[in-house]
């Protein structure tokens, strides 16, 4: 589940009171009853990442924080980050520079040093990454668990300001409306429409029935055309067949980006080798109404321009991650829908492996 800005800045004020019941302890070293506090935070707090990464370090203190990484507890508090980390973009980083202090807490500088290096230069926290990686390669021992809190800009610490967001649009740009589209059915029987038919490709074809709810073609289209095989398509699918605003509006808004799993064997005389990739969680990237984006990226936040299409549906963001053209086009359907609740699109680039984005609704 996706925790997004907008739900992270809006928590903390009202968390602020509920944390420092846990906090105060914490900075005395009473990780138990701190532990104990969050833990009853829990009930209005749930899903909120800050009070994720409060808890995965009261419970660590409360073991003992052990400095060997053959402690269930040093692995528990990996686990603990790991999860606030994958949860929410915003507090990605604060959980990156958190697991790095676990290992240079446990001795291991190389992996600390690691974690350090991987901290969004425009994420918060960011400024303590790079103090502490210049501090471990200096041999400088870790600082006292009781800190790390402050290090890390946690909300719930007396006076702790709300996050600031990494893509912020700068002053006078206009936010992103909600998705355009007009929903299911824009279209009706004999209508001539574009159907997104393969990756970026787009074919011509004729509405000849509408799904109806409660089918297994509701929220899709019967449609045939010349380039178009006469199949059901997914209405994120088809569009207009002359250019109007919902060709590029559908790619305005927020997205998280991942680089999607993949499965490789490799045959070698008898020995067959199956490489699995899980694939991987990426900063986010926003695109804007007025011809601009903010793409988060490991070397800072990319401002850039988009275009549309030539002839098709879709954007392209000009000179984006590795200064790559990424073409956009859509990725749903209804499996998707039903699993996901947000749509989906492609970010592809001829230079780059390409990107899934997940719409990332306020």
């Amino acid at each position: 589940m996706r925790f997004v800005l907008v739900l992270a800045i809006a928590a903390s004020a009202h968390a602020q009171p509920a944390l420092e019941a846990g906090a105060s302890p914490f900075a005395d070293g009473r990780y138990a009853e701190a532990l104990a506090a969050f833990e009853a935070a829990e009930a209005d707090l749930a899903g909120y990442v800050p009070l994720a990464l409060w808890q995965g370090l009261a419970r660590y203190g409360a073991s003992g924080a052990p400095t060997s990484m053959s402690a269930d507890a040093f692995w528990t508090a990996q686990s603990d980050l790991g999860r606030a980390n994958t949860a929410d973009r915003i507090w990605g980083t604060a959980a990156t520079f958190l697991k790095g202090l676990l290992y240079w807490r446990a001795g291991d500088a190389s992996t600390a040093a690691g974690w350090f290096e991987w901290c969004a230069p425009d994420g918060l926290a960011a400024a303590a990454c790079a103090r502490a990686l210049a501090d471990v390669q200096a041999g400088q021992p870790a600082p006292p668990l009781t800190r790390w809190p402050d290090l890390a800009d946690l909300p719930g610490r007396p006076g702790a300001a709300p996050p600031t967001d990494p893509l912020a649009a700068p002053p006078g740009t206009e936010r992103a409306p909600p998705p355009g589209g007009g929903g299911f059915p824009r279209f009706g029987r004999g209508d001539v429409v574009l159907v997104n038919t393969a990756g970026p490709l787009w074919g011509r074809g004729v509405v000849e029935e509408v799904g109806e709810d409660g089918t297994h073609s509701e929220g899709m289209y019967l449609i045939e055309g010349d380039d178009v095989y006469r199949a059901w398509y997914w209405h994120g699918d088809v569009e207009a067949p002359d250019r109007e605003p919902a060709w590029t509006d559908h790619y305005v808004g927020r997205w998280e980006v991942r680089i999607p799993g993949a499965i490789t064997t490799r045959t070698d005389g008898p020995i067959r080798t199956t490489t699995v990739s899980s694939g991987m969680r990426l900063p986010p990237l926003e695109v804007f109404p007025d011809g601009t984006y903010a793409w988060a990226t490991d070397d800072g936040v990319i401002r850039g321009t988009w275009v549309p299409r030539d002839d098709a549906p879709g954007v392209v963001l000009l000179r984006g991650d590795e200064d790559s053209d990424w073409t956009l086009y859509p990725n749903s359907d209804r499996s998707s829908a039903a699993t996901f609740g947000t749509d989906i699109i492609i970010l592809n680039s001829p230079t780059a492996t390409y990107r899934d984005a997940y719409r990332i609704r306020d």
